[in-house]
């Protein structure tokens, strides 16, 4: 029969809870952990690797806007009444999650927060209920979560995806292959090399200097990019595309919105739709355009050259400097 080994070592200190000390310091021999599962209520969670023989969780209370406590005390009180935090190794596997004992009035919620140092080669899930998410040189394979939280991942490695809502996504000096999805947040993409899916609805998308296939998409928000190299996809409805320098091939697809790209050193795939028939201002030169679906044009064309309008021309196309353009109109 297999023993199985649960490792719990805890050093519980008392710490003044405004001064940003942690309320309770939990502490675990860093050969034991290789996965995790942290889940908090209110508060952020930070994660981060370190070479130590020792890893840590520390926990943070906080006040929200409605809690009517002053004091460490009082905290701690509607603390120990309301809330319970777990934080244990067992199986190879760190768990610090918090829950609620009962329901509680609205002047007695709290945050609590997770700072976490741990192996750098992890593998788990987070979820973060109303705060951010931050993750720090890691590398494994994790799925994030948040509800009402933001995104921050710096050097992580791996494989990362997600979803948050009404947080913004911040991917930089990273080589994950990451999936994530964000609803009313922005998305900023610095300094990656590795296979990126990046959705948001009603925000801005921004990306530079990153490689790899990159897949950036937007509903109700703009798209900003610029030294990129690989296999690129973008899209929007509603807004503009701005693209600068991309080394590779770019897919861009449009719904009424305005385009500018130019330096691209490959092929540009540039699919236009017009649902409400409003037409377009086109300005488009390269070393050879292609065109198909278009209808009613007014003005020059031939294949290196298509400036003239359809329509209104309400919807500004302006294409320069680039190799391939192959123009699709639906």
């Amino acid at each position: 029969m297999k023993k199985v080994f649960v490792i719990i070592i805890s050093v519980m200190i008392n710490a003044t809870i405004y001064a940003g000390e942690p309320f309770a310091i939990h502490s675990f021999p860093s050969a034991s952990i290789t996965g995790l599962e942290i889940e908090t209520i209110g508060g952020n969670i930070t994660l981060t690797s370190n070479g130590s023989e020792e890893s840590t969780v520390e926990v943070f209370l906080g006040k929200t806007d409605k809690t009517n406590a002053e004091t460490d005390e009082e905290i701690k009180k509607i603390f120990d009444e309301y809330y319970t935090v777990n934080v244990r190794v067992a199986l190879g596997k760190l768990s610090a999650v918090v829950t609620r004992k009962k329901k509680r009035p609205r002047n007695e919620l709290l945050n609590v927060s997770f700072n976490i140092n741990i192996p750098k080669n992890v593998s788990g899930k987070m979820k973060a209920l109303g705060g951010d998410i931050s993750i720090n040189g890691i590398s494994g394979e994790l799925e994030i979560k948040s509800v009402g939280g933001s995104f921050m991942l710096d050097g992580v490695s791996g494989k990362i995806s997600g979803n948050t809502v009404g947080g913004n996504i911040n991917l930089i000096n990273s080589t994950a292959n990451t999936s994530l999805t964000t609803v009313g947040g922005n998305i900023n993409l610095t300094n990656t090399t590795a296979d990126i899916f990046l959705k948001t609805v009603g925000g801005k998308i921004q990306a530079s200097n990153s490689a790899g296939e990159i897949h950036l998409n937007n509903i109700g928000g703009s798209v900003r990019v610029n030294d990129l190299k690989g296999d690129i996809h973008l899209s929007t409805i509603g807004e503009s595309i701005t693209v600068n320098n991309i080394i590779g091939t770019l897919h861009a697809s449009i719904v009424q919105g305005t385009v500018e790209m130019k330096n691209i050193s490959d092929t540009i795939n540039l699919t236009l739709k017009d649902e409400k028939n409003r037409g377009y201002n086109l300005n488009i030169t390269a070393e050879n355009v292609k065109t198909t679906g278009m209808k009613d044009f007014s003005g020059k064309m031939n294949t290196e050259t298509l400036i003239g309008t359809i329509g209104d021309g309400r919807s500004k196309i302006e294409i320069s400097q680039s190799k391939q353009v192959n123009l699709s109109f639906k």
